[in-house]
């Protein structure tokens, strides 16, 4: 399922796009909310290591 959304565009200003990110997902769901909104992208930075008390991003055998 992943793999058939590579060619999606965003749309973006250019000044609304960080200088540094490894991904973008686009939020389907409302199960993150408040904190995370039902249509909103997120930029997605790979740290080096995850601190306690902070939001990630899980993959699993390709699946978010």
């Amino acid at each position: 399922m992943q793999d058939d959304n590579l060619d999606m565009e965003f749309p973006f200003y250019e000044d609304e796009i960080p200088d540094d990110y490894d991904a973008i997902a686009y939020i389907v769901s409302k199960s993150m909310e408040p904190k995370i909104r039902n249509g909103n992208y997120l930029f997605i930075k790979n740290p080096p290591q995850i601190d306690y008390n902070t939001i990630v991003i899980f993959q699993v055998d390709g699946a978010n």
